[in-house]
């Protein structure tokens, strides 16, 4: 439940007005229940602490497909899809998260004679801090869905069509693992 991390102070507000949820300080982490280092099994322990600090927890904890919005800004009214997808944070270029579309494509304020004269400035994909989290979900329980199978990962063919360059720089292609011989 939303108690479970959310204080009620966070969710009435503190007086101030943020422009982003990144600007909230105390707004709560994994980390504040889940102390690195005290996993019970070995592959979570070795997994947390190759990945801590390349990959948000959202990564590979979340449970698989969420609501993803498309269309609204393309004259069909807005259309929610289940998606889900994996990529380098537009916050943090070193960190692979979970990502939500912003459905805002080149062409879509041309009828009202708007042009958006600086729209590759933004990417369309924006980290997102998912409300799906498991324990154990495809990704925890095998290295391979992302190391080898690269499953839910942004790629070319997933990209929005006509959507912001800046999402080229959001494809994260993971490496395999080394085989130790």
């Amino acid at each position: 439940m939303c108690m479970e991390c959310h204080t009620m102070d966070e969710i009435h507000g503190d007086g101030r007005a943020y422009a982003q949820k990144e600007e909230v300080r105390d707004r709560p982490r994994c980390t504040d229940c889940h102390e690195p280092g005290r996993e019970t099994k070995l592959t979570a322990s070795v997994a947390h602490l190759k990945h801590s600090q390349t990959a948000s927890c959202f990564a590979c904890h979340s449970a698989g497909e969420y609501r993803q919005c498309y269309d609204c800004h393309l004259g069909g009214g807005s259309q929610a899809k289940p998606g889900f997808f994996l990529g380098t944070s537009p916050r943090n270029h070193k960190e692979i998260t979970t990502l939500r579309v912003i459905p805002t494509v080149r062409e879509s304020f041309k009828p009202a004679g708007i042009q958006q004269a600086n729209f590759d400035a933004l990417p369309n994909y924006w980290d997102s801090p998912i409300h799906n989290i498991r324990k154990r979900t495809e990704r925890t329980r095998n290295c391979d869905t992302c190391h080898e199978d690269r499953k839910g990962f942004l790629t070319m063919e997933t990209l929005l069509k006509n959507s912001s360059r800046t999402n080229l720089e959001l494809i994260h292609k993971p490496k395999p693992i080394p085989v130790s011989k």
